[in-house]
C-alpha cells in the first residue's frame, strides 16, 4: 500500500529546486516514455541489486541516499505525455515527494530464491504509479547469510546506462572526495585506429546504409533463446553467475595485441552462449542461424558531461550484431574467436549505425500516432534480435554509500524491458560478473547458460597461454583478425561500457 505524500517541512530544500519547472525530453527518452505510457510489459527498468555488509537502516537511507537522488531535478520530476504533445518533465517540489512510496522496505525476502523471484517481477503487489517520479527503492533489510541486499528499480526514462553510473557515483560516501572518487572510477575508454582511410570510409557508408534501412530488416528466426509464436513478454527469470576476478581477465588481455577487456569478457560471454546452444542441440543456431544481439552504444562526444542541468539523461542508439554461436566459427578454437570479436568490435566503432537510426527515429515520430510508432519501434527495432546486451564497469574498488557507513560488497545490474532475453555483463570492485534475465515465455532456466560462464573463461585463459608460451619472445600474440576476410567483415560486435 502506498503511503500519503510527506507533509510539508519533513524534507529539506534543495538548491536549485524549481517546482513546476517543465524540462524537454529526448527522442529516446520520448521513445521509452511512450512504450511505458501504452502498457508496463512494454516499459524498459533499470534493475539494480546491491549487496550490503550490513543492514543501513531505511531511515539512513531515505536521509543520505534519498536526498542525494533528489538534488538531481529528473528524480523529482514526473512524465507528462499529453496528447498531441511531445513528452517533457515537470519537476515537483521536494516537500511532494512522496518518500514512502520512493523507500521500501521486504523483511519477508530471505533466500537467494526469493530474491531472484523479487528482481524478476518487482512490480508484483504493486504496479508503478506513472504520476510519480519513475523510481523505487527497496530495502531487504536481513539476508539468511546476515547481508542487506538494496534493489533499485529505475525508469530508462530517467537515465541510460552511462549517466547511471554517474548516479551511483554520485550517491557514494566519497562523492565529495575527489581524490577518493578517482581511485574507484574505472579508467577512461581508448579508441585506437584499427583501419586505414579507405577501410574507414567504406565501414562509415555501411553503417550509414544500415542506419536508414534497418527498419525494414527481417528479425531473427525462433532458436533455443527465441520461442515462435508472440514476443509479448511476461515475468522474468534472472540468474547470475560467479564472478571471475578481473586481475585474470586482464591478464588474458595483455597476451592478446591491442585487445580490451571488452574483447575478453565478450569472447567468454560468447563461448558461455554457444556452449548452451550445444546442450540443446539448436542445429539451426550451430549451422549458421541468424541469432542476434542489440546493444546500447553511448552517442556523446568526447568529453561531453555526462549530467545536463544536473541531470543524468538519455543519449544513446541501438547497435545490432550477429553472434558467433555456429560450429564453424568456433572450429579453430576460442583464440581466433577472440580475434574474431576484436575485428569486429572495431568495425562497429567506425559505424555510424546507432546514430542513423536514431536520426530516423527523430524524424518520423512528429508524423505518426504513439501507439502505431510503438508498434513499429518493438517490431522494427526492439525485437528484430534475439537478446539484449549490455557491459557497464564500475567501481574499481568496494565503496560505502552515502549517508552510512556500509560496504557495497557485489554489485549486479538487471534490465526488464520488451525483449525476452537479457544477457548483461558488469566489473565491480576486481570481479566481473555474467547476468542473464529471460522471459518465462523462453522456457528455459538461465541457470543453464551462466554455469557455463567460469569453465568458458577457463578454456579461453588456457588456450591463450598455450599460445602465449609458444612465442619465445614473451610479446603480446600477434592480432591475427584481419585473416577472417570478408565473413568477419559482416557483422559488427559492440557493447557500450560506461566511463
Amino acid at each position: 500500500m502506498v503511503a500519503a505524500a510527506a507533509p510539508e517541512g519533513n524534507l529539506p530544500t534543495v538548491p536549485g529546486a524549481k517546482p513546476g519547472k517543465t524540462r524537454r525530453a529526448s527522442i529516446m527518452t520520448r521513445i521509452l516514455a511512450g512504450l511505458s505510457k501504452e502498457s508496463d510489459t512494454k516499459a524498459t527498468w533499470v534493475v539494480g541489486i546491491l549487496t550490503l555488509a550490513s543492514n543501513p537502516g531505511l531511515e539512513a537511507l531515505k536521509e543520505g541516499v534519498g536526498m542525494k537522488l533528489l538534488e538531481m531535478p529528473r528524480f523529482r520530476s514526473v512524465a507528462k505525455t499529453p496528447m498531441g504533445r511531445r513528452m517533457y518533465w515537470k519537476e515537483l517540489s521536494v516537500s511532494d515527494m512522496d518518500m514512502e512510496y520512493h523507500f521500501r522496505e521486504r523483511p519477508d525476502i530471505k533466500t537467494q530464491a526469493q530474491l531472484v523471484d523479487f528482481v524478476g517481477d518487482p512490480w508484483a503487489d504493486s504496479p508503478p504509479d506513472l504520476d510519480k517520479p519513475l523510481w523505487v527503492t527497496t530495502l531487504i533489510p536481513e539476508m539468511e547469510d546476515g547481508r542487506a541486499v538494496l534493489v533499485t528499480n529505475i525508469s530508462h526514462t530517467i537515465a541510460d546506462g552511462v549517466s547511471s553510473i554517474e548516479v551511483l557515483f554520485r550517491l557514494l560516501a566519497d562523492a565529495e572526495n575527489p581524490a577518493e572518487m578517482a581511485k574507484a572510477r574505472p579508467p577512461p575508454k581508448r579508441k585506437q585506429k584499427t583501419f586505414g582511410p579507405i577501410n574507414r570510409a567504406l565501414l562509415f557508408l555501411s553503417g550509414v546504409k544500415e542506419g536508414l534501412f534497418l527498419i525494414l530488416g527481417k528479425p531473427d528466426g525462433p532458436s533455443s533463446l527465441r520461442p515462435k509464436g508472440s514476443l509479448a513478454p511476461t515475468k522474468k527469470i534472472c540468474a547470475f553467475a560467479d564472478p571471475i576476478d578481473i586481475d585474470r581477465v586482464k591478464a588474458v588481455k595483455l597476451k592478446m595485441e591491442n585487445a580490451t577487456l571488452n574483447d575478453v569478457m565478450i569472447t567468454v560471454l560468447t563461448m558461455c552462449i554457444k556452449a548452451f546452444v550445444d546442450e540443446q542441440d539448436d542445429q539451426k543456431v550451430r549451422r549458421g542461424a541468424k541469432f542476434r544481439a542489440q546493444f546500447p552504444v553511448n552517442l556523446r562526444k568526447k568529453g561531453q558531461d555526462v549530467f545536463k542541468d544536473g541531470s543524468p539523461g538519455n543519449t544513446w542508439g541501438y547497435g545490432y550484431t550477429r553472434m558467433f554461436l555456429s560450429d564453424k566459427a568456433h572450429a579453430d578454437g576460442p583464440v581466433a574467436l577472440a580475434w574474431k570479436v576484436k575485428r569486429n568490435f572495431d568495425k562497429v566503432k567506425e559505424k555510424p549505425t546507432p546514430i542513423v537510426s536514431k536520426w530516423v527515429a527523430a524524424a518520423i515520430i512528429p508524423l505518426l500516432p504513439q501507439k502505431f510508432f510503438n508498434k513499429i519501434v518493438l517490431d522494427g527495432l526492439g525485437q528484430k534480435s534475439t537478446a539484449q546486451l549490455s557491459s557497464v564497469a564500475s567501481a574499481t574498488k568496494r565503496v560505502k554509500l552515502v549517508g552510512t557507513s556500509v560496504e557495497i560488497e557485489d554489485m549486479n545490474f538487471v534490465l526488464h524491458s520488451p525483449l525476452l532475453s537479457y544477457l548483461g555483463l558488469i566489473s565491480y570492485a576486481g570481479k566481473v560478473h555474467v547476468i542473464v534475465n529471460l522471459d518465462k515465455k523462453v522456457g528455459v532456466d538461465p541457470q543453464e547458460i551462466v554455469k557455463h560462464w567460469a569453465p568458458s573463461f577457463e578454456k579461453l585463459e588456457a588456450a591463450v597461454n598455450e599460445e602465449a608460451a609458444k612465442t619465445s619472445t614473451g610479446a603480446p600474440l600477434e592480432n591475427m583478425a584481419g585473416n577472417f576476410g570478408a565473413a568477419a567483415a559482416a557483422v559488427g560486435l559492440a557493447v557500450f561500457v560506461s566511463a
